[in-house]
């Protein structure tokens, strides 16, 4: 009998069967990974729009009550989420807390737009003003507080505090 002195090359049916598991393992731990990442990339863009969105509506708020005059507080005595100036149009215009939105009316309070988005839940809007008297030599100036609460595609509810004093333009003393 001839011995045989034939070397083996290459690899065993074990040796390839378990680096195919490993390469497996890493590869849907690694797709697994990333589609979190794509997950709570979508979540926290959508977070940023609707924050976008509050702050957008402050500094509108802020701009235009800047520029008007004739502050006062609107509705039932002690009522600080509904406040009342005319524009630098002249015309009336009225901010006020509405359910869960900030409204807007350039028309007296007849009819009023939403200035906040449907996914921003607003639960706190105050106008504290003060100076509103001409004879306090006061500059006329209101602070606005206003706290949303963003309801993104998330379990965690976002909450959003702004706070803003603003003074009139026009010199009111």
């Amino acid at each position: 009998m001839a011995s045989s002195n034939i070397k083996t090359r290459g690899f065993s049916l074990i040796e390839i069967i378990v680096s195919v598991g490993v390469f497996t393992v890493v590869a849907m731990l690694t797709v697994g990974s990333l589609l979190i990442l794509t997950s709570a990339e979508k979540r926290v863009a959508s977070a940023q729009i609707n924050q976008d969105n509050l702050r957008f509506a402050m500094i509108e708020m802020t701009r235009e009550i800047r520029n008007g005059i004739k502050y006062k507080l609107c509705g039932v005595a002690g009522d600080l989420t509904c406040f009342q100036f005319k524009n630098s149009n002249g015309k009336p215009a009225q901010y006020r807390l509405d359910g869960n939105a900030v409204e807007y009316s350039t028309d007296g309070g007849s009819n009023f737009n939403k200035i906040t988005g449907s996914d921003i839940k607003i639960d706190r809007l105050e106008f504290k003003l003060a100076g509103a008297d001409s004879t306090d030599n006061i500059q006329s100036r209101v602070t606005i507080v206003l706290r949303g609460v963003v309801k993104a595609d998330t379990p965690h509810e976002t909450a959003i505090n702004l706070q803003t004093t603003i003074s009139m333009l026009k010199l009111d003393i």
